[in-house]
């Protein structure tokens, strides 16, 4: 039977994917996540340390795509990204780098963010799909294979997105640049379309709040409601608690602040050695034990 596994973290969903050993994966998303684009070394020697299995989850959270390409060296790869929310990321990047002190020579224009996206993406042997503009059935030229896996980060759907641990950046207001969710996030109605017609083996979800599962909320059951219709077995994969996935997700944000101190300080840009003086700071060194409550298999 087809399956859907619920995740707290899209971290966590790769442990599914992987199992799996895909021929072809779609990852929906409205973020790029492309944390570590140019470190996947660093993400290989990340995975093979003995430190705990979620506090790995929390540290990838905003590295997908590595670590979709470093757990399936094999398989095609679509990353599928809402046009609004690549170009916002680019700003949003832009700005932070100018709030650093850094100076840049990257003139804004829309071409430019969204080649650059796909630039990244290439490095990696990802495809980059802007949809929306871009119609969610043209996906359906290169959902093939067997087996398929559809990875759907929630903040992808208009209706969902904020129901999500990291909501798409303007899911709380209209940004006039871009107008309003619902205008250019995806929605249920249409992913479910393609889930209909290519039959994907697997569904990830992941980033739903878990106050959003135990509310019953509409959208969310008619979601899982029309998948059942479709076949697919609803399992609950990883699932921690809001306070529980606030804190794993702060891990990213933690070691952001302390790589960006220290190569202000130092001047190094060795990511390795960074993150193991950050394990160390926090008490996360090699000899940690590696069994976690919540029996959760390995990402690698």
């Amino acid at each position: 039977m087809k399956k859907a596994v619920i995740s707290s973290l899209h971290s966590d969903s790769i442990r599914y994917v992987r199992r799996m050993s895909p021929e072809t994966v779609v990852s929906f998303d409205a973020h790029p996540d492309l944390g570590h684009w140019k470190n996947v070394g660093v993400v290989k020697s990340i995975l093979e340390l003995k430190i705990r299995e979620k506090v790995k989850s929390g540290l990838f959270r905003a590295s997908i795509q590595a670590l979709l390409r470093v757990s399936l060296p094999q398989a095609r790869i679509f990353s599928v990204v809402p046009e609004a929310c690549v170009i916002t990321d680019f700003n949003s990047g832009l700005f932070y780098n100018s709030l650093m002190g850094g100076s840049t020579k990257q003139t804004f224009t829309r071409h430019f963010a969204i080649s650059s996206w796909k630039e990244k993406l290439a490095t990696l042997r990802i495809e980059g799909c802007a949809i929306p503009p871009g119609s969610i059935e043209s996906l359906l030229l290169v959902a093939k294979g067997s087996p398929l896996v559809f990875d759907i980060d929630i903040d992808y759907l208009f209706e969902l997105t904020k129901e999500c641990q990291n909501p798409a950046w303007f899911s709380d207001l209209p940004v006039p640049t871009y107008g309003t969710p619902k205008e250019n996030l995806g929605s249920i109605s249409g992913v479910l379309s393609i889930i209909t017609a290519a039959k994907p083996d697997l569904v990830t979800l992941s980033e739903i709040t878990f106050k959003c599962l135990e509310s019953g909320n509409r959208n969310w059951s008619d979601f899982l409601s029309q998948l059942k219709k479709l076949g697919y077995n609803i399992k609950e994969g990883i699932v921690y608690s809001d306070a529980a996935s606030k804190q794993l997700l702060r891990i990213s944000g933690d070691f952001e602040k302390f790589y960006t101190h220290r190569t202000n300080c130092e001047g190094t840009t060795d990511f390795l050695q960074a993150y193991l003086e950050f394990f160390e700071a926090f008490g996360l060194t090699k000899e940690t034990n590696t069994e976690d409550e919540t029996g959760m298999p390995p990402l690698l």
